[in-house]
């Protein structure tokens, strides 16, 4: 297994209890589910479409936006002070010349996207692996 999800595995741990996926130790399965699928969705509709998708909660039977908190966690610095994944994910890819408040998708740098696409993937790896450490309530 890959040395940077095995460092990853306790840090998601510790990011399932804080986030509010896990409560008294259990996780509702529905995270299970949006655990798998985040992946698959990251392939075919891309980071942010995906981001945006996990962010809205209406009509989904478990907030998802906890598991955005639960990979900002992991994924970002201990000296930033952010607290939305996809703001973070725009803020890091934006391009070293653009100026301005106004982001379009032309000003994101896909190299800088594609690091930060590979950083949610470890992520979410590590945490399908550390949630088989909660009980799953079913």
């Amino acid at each position: 297994m890959n040395e940077k999800i095995n460092n990853l595995i306790p840090k998601a741990m510790v990011a399932i209890k804080s986030s509010g996926i896990a409560h008294n130790g259990v996780v509702e399965k529905e995270f299970k589910g949006y655990i798998s699928s985040m992946g698959a969705s990251i392939i075919q509709a891309g980071l942010l479409a995906t981001l945006a998708f996990y962010q809205n909660d209406s009509g989904k039977k478990a907030d998802s936006s906890f598991l955005l908190k639960a990979i900002l966690s992991l994924i970002k610095p201990d000296n930033s002070d952010e607290t939305n994944l996809i703001k973070y994910v725009i803020n890091k890819s934006i391009k070293e010349n653009v100026t301005g408040n106004y982001v379009s998708v032309d000003n994101l740098d896909p190299d800088k996207l594609y690091v930060l696409e590979q950083e949610v993937s470890d992520a979410l790896v590590a945490l399908k692996l550390a949630l088989r450490t909660f009980k799953i309530k079913e």
